[in-house]
């Protein structure tokens, strides 16, 4: 999407859904500044005393997944998200998404796992 994203993800103990969405936030945050030019990189400035930016909206949301049907609503949500949008005329021309993985039977990204339904 152009200005968010949706992630499912699994929270393996000894973590906590708190430490993956710190650590992916900001992780994320500075890999896009550092990728940004300064014209760019000024969209997010929030203090400019401090040079502090913000990427992500906050509270950023999250929704525990409770049931098979639920996670297949979600999934199905995502992967018709980019044509919602009119992005692209059909989900599996939207690289930046699991869609064509889920479709083709093949994972695209190597940190990508799929769930079968």
């Amino acid at each position: 999407m152009s200005d968010h994203f949706h992630i499912i993800y699994e929270v393996i103990q000894p973590f906590s859904n708190s430490d993956i969405k710190q650590s992916m936030l900001g992780f994320t945050s500075k890999e896009m500044l550092r990728n940004m030019t300064e014209d760019e990189k000024s969209l997010f400035l929030v203090n400019k005393r401090n040079r502090e930016f913000q990427i992500w909206k906050s509270p950023s949301l999250s929704i525990n997944i409770f049931s098979d049907k639920f996670i297949f609503q979600k999934i199905n949500y995502i992967h018709n998200n980019p044509k919602q949008a009119d992005l692209v005329k059909d989900n599996a021309d939207y690289k930046l998404c699991s869609y064509k993985s889920y479709k083709d039977k093949k994972n695209e990204f190597d940190f990508l796992t799929t769930i079968r339904y």
